[in-house]
């Protein structure tokens, strides 16, 4: 059997926070050595030690994954001495430049989505365009559960930026909730439809066309634990990976 890899949980109380807790717990190659939570916070039913920060008497550990907030993320920073994975997204330009700086001493992955096949619909999505080319138009769909209130989904934003880059072109993001028809698709126009319905963990489709003839990628999420495992596959490859700041792409092409 291999080494167990020593796991950190931030936001260990969160929907996130608790799949990846689970997932460790079913895991015979990982343990959890802690959670944190933020400050006045508890995390029930956790069967390792809860902490509100990095203190010096925090249990060891070979990784932290956190998925608190984008201010929780950099909080840990400056006591952070291991590989970090980061499951949380809206950072501002300035807390990405410190994100960047912490990059030059540790390994930090982040990504905003931590399923493997989206990740690898990201990839073929800018395959796609960048085989197609311009004369092509963009089309996305997002399908989620009504308690979801943001849209587009910040899936639906990966595959809008993976597909400008393959096009090589900047597109005018145009997004609609529940829309009663399609939105337009006219040239310098990426439109993105978001439907939220019943309990549908994530649907996403993305469509190119040129008038003539049309190809669609899809990915379906079909259990939320998809999320927790891609979380700890993340965790397993950055815990060997010189500093810098990765993505879940590099971890697809190993």
């Amino acid at each position: 059997m291999s080494q167990v890899l020593r796991v950190a949980v931030a936001g260990a109380n969160g929907r996130l926070g608790r799949e990846i807790c689970a997932a460790i717990a079913a895991a015979d190659d990982v343990e959890m050595t802690f959670g944190l939570v933020r400050p006045g916070g508890s995390a029930s039913g956790l069967a390792a030690p809860v902490l509100e920060s990095l203190s010096s008497n925090a249990p060891d550990f070979d990784v932290l994954i956190d998925v608190s907030t984008c201010d929780g993320v950099l909080s840990q920073l400056p006591a952070l001495h291991k590989p970090m994975v980061i499951g949380v997204t809206g950072f501002s330009p300035e807390q990405n430049t410190i994100l960047k700086t912490a990059s030059k001493r540790i390994a930090i992955l982040r990504t905003g989505n931590f399923s493997l096949g989206v990740n690898l619909l990201l990839a073929l999505t800018e395959q796609a365009a960048k085989a197609l080319g311009p004369n092509w138009r963009v089309q996305i769909t997002e399908t989620h559960h009504v308690h979801k209130q943001d849209f587009p989904s910040g899936t639906a934003l990966m595959l809008a930026a993976a597909a400008q880059q393959g096009l090589g072109q900047e597109l005018a993001i145009q997004s609609v909730l529940y829309p009663d028809k399609p939105n337009t698709n006219d040239a310098g126009i990426l439109p993105i439809s978001s439907i939220r319905q019943g309990e549908e963990i994530g649907q996403h489709t993305l469509r190119l066309t040129n008038g003539r003839e049309e190809v669609v990628l899809a990915h379906t999420a079909l259990q939320r634990g998809i999320f927790a495992d891609g979380a700890l596959v993340a965790a397993k490859w950055v815990s060997t990976q010189k500093p810098g700041l990765y993505a879940m792409r590099d971890v697809l092409h190993g």
